[in-house]
């Protein structure tokens, strides 16, 4: 083997090295107040997307954070949900971001069900800046289990957060968005 094949399998094997590292890296917010959370979001998220983060909510949930935002200039009518779990030390590490997509054409209500973790929860997270929305039903089913569940909207903006036991074979859910005297949006 020559000097120069022993340099490459040197320089192969560091690579994988620094690739299941780079693979299992967790990062980690260290502060729980929003503004670490922006800057966060601003760093890892605002260079992945290509723009400023401007943060429209943050909502704890159990051990979970939720924060929606929204790009400043680039797509700014779309919307962000962020999902953060806390860890043993008390700050938020790991994230999970998903695109919240409107309700229809015109319509100001975004909305998405959020992956589940490795206990299967499954979240549907609905972003609303819709005055007209009053209130959120979902059918969530897993198998033949049936889960109805309807939720009062506090106004706009505002993020709803309903929480739900799926399974690892997957669920089917049908929601509606309904005013306040009843009609659909």
């Amino acid at each position: 083997m020559s000097r120069n094949t022993g340099e490459r399998w040197f320089f192969l094997f560091f690579s994988f090295v620094v690739l299941i590292f780079s693979a299992s890296y967790v990062p980690t917010v260290y502060g729980n107040d929003p503004a670490s959370i922006e800057r966060y979001l601003a760093v890892h998220e605002g260079r992945h997307l290509g723009d400023h983060v401007e943060i429209l909510a943050v909502e704890d949930v159990g051990a979970d954070r939720f924060v929606v935002f929204r790009l400043e200039t680039k797509r700014p009518d779309e919307r962000y949900v962020v999902r953060f779990r806390r860890n043993e030390q008390g700050n938020y590490e790991g994230h999970i971001l998903e695109n919240l997509y409107p309700s229809g054409p015109g319509r100001r209500i975004y909305s998405d069900f959020l992956r589940a973790g490795k206990d299967n929860t499954v979240y549907f997270a609905v972003w609303n800046e819709d005055p007209d929305l009053a209130q959120i039903q979902v059918l969530f089913a897993v198998g033949k289990e049936q889960q109805r569940e309807t939720v009062t909207v506090a106004g706009e903006p505002s993020l709803t957060l309903m929480e739900f036991q799926g399974s690892a074979t997957g669920f089917y859910a049908d929601m509606s968005f309904h005013a306040a005297d009843g009609s659909e949006l």
